[in-house]
């Protein structure tokens, strides 16, 4: 009886090592182009990864946007694990690093499995689920409805205009010394008020979500990384299953903005008790959450209506 069950040890043993190592991707099974196609009402954008057999390769996508990051990579069971540089058309320039899942006839994002790329063909997009819901108010099913698109913007991929918390005009020059309403006390919240630049721009019934609002935009929805019309960004689908996108516009401290492609920056329209600082909503591709920052930083706004 021992000597039976040392075999089927032994068998079952042999049958999970090949098993496993059938898994194995080489150089050779990825070696050469993946591609895939996206195609949205305002026009096309193509991407692709093209592995070389020194370990080098190069991600692109050509559309409205043209962006490139040349990488290195490294192979572990069925992952390629890359990590390089990012560059796009606006002169954006940031760090980058992808992890893809090999699976034969095509790879995918290991992070946003319908990120799908085919050898040598075209792969058809396959992210609909994740398209904003269109217009310009859209109701999530929550306490209040968002807008489609950033004060400022006029469509939901546009960065928009940005912001220091309570001045109602954006500018290109966030220094403290241009900050109007540096240690000055306006209250608790501003949603509504003369500081309110939501307000101010779209009218009546238009304004900045207060920190709550923006609490339960995190808590009760569902963020994915997600890219729209060629811009990187977040789909946010609220309970009731309509989306909006917010793209990772970034923040201006004095003239610079180091984080666009890379972060979401929000305003809230609360204030924290030091007089310095405000609420906001910070936003990556994998993370999101509420936090404070210097009054006179610049973000975007994205209004809310009752």
């Amino acid at each position: 009886m021992k000597t039976i069950l040392k075999l089927l040890g032994s068998l079952l043993l042999l049958y999970f090592s090949t098993a496993c190592s059938s898994e194995e991707v080489s150089y050779v099974d990825i070696e050469g182009g993946w591609y895939r196609r996206v195609e949205w009402v305002a026009g096309t954008q193509d991407y692709s990864f093209t592995f070389n057999s020194d370990k080098t390769g190069v991600w692109n996508s050509q559309g409205r946007i043209t962006q490139t990051a040349n990488f290195s990579y490294q192979l572990s069971g069925n992952e390629i694990q890359c990590s390089g540089i990012y560059v796009n058309s606006n002169g954006h320039v940031s760090d980058w690093s992808r992890v893809m899942i090999y699976d034969g006839d095509k790879i995918y994002n290991k992070s946003d499995r319908s990120d799908v790329y085919g050898r040598n063909v075209i792969v058809e997009n396959t992210k609909d689920q994740y398209k904003p819901t269109q217009g310009k108010v859209v109701d999530l099913g929550l306490s209040v409805k968002w807008a489609g698109w950033n004060l400022g913007a006029t469509s939901p991929e546009e960065y928009g205009d940005y912001f220091s918390w309570a001045e109602i005009t954006d500018k290109n020059n966030f220094e403290i010394a241009s900050y109007i309403y540096y240690n000055q006390n306006l209250g608790k919240d501003i949603s509504t008020s003369e500081y309110d630049a939501a307000r101010k721009s779209w009218g009546e019934g238009w304004r900045m979500p207060t920190v709550d609002e923006i609490k339960e935009l995190i808590n009760k929805c569902t963020w994915t990384e997600f890219t729209y019309n060629g811009v990187r960004g977040n789909s946010v689908v609220g309970p009731n299953g309509n989306r909006i996108f917010i793209p990772l516009g970034g923040h201006y401290r004095g003239t610079e903005n180091t984080t666009m492609g890379e972060e979401t920056y929000l305003w809230s329209s609360t204030s924290v008790p030091d007089n310095k600082d405000a609420y906001m909503l910070y936003a990556n591709p994998s993370d999101a959450y509420c936090k404070s920052a210097r009054r006179f930083m610049g973000f975007n706004i994205r209004p809310v209506i009752d």
